[in-house]
């Protein structure tokens, strides 16, 4: 099986409902790996 990566960008600036039900189970369904600048 090969690996996937799925890059979700944001802002605090979009309106909400930018993904829709279908879009955050999506989302939901795998590891959620983040980063922070330093």
């Amino acid at each position: 099986m090969s690996a996937r990566i799925v890059l979700l960008v944001t802002s605090p600036r979009l309106p909400a409902g930018l993904l829709t039900a279908a879009a955050w189970d999506v989302v939901r369904s795998a590891p959620v790996l983040t980063g922070a600048e330093s």
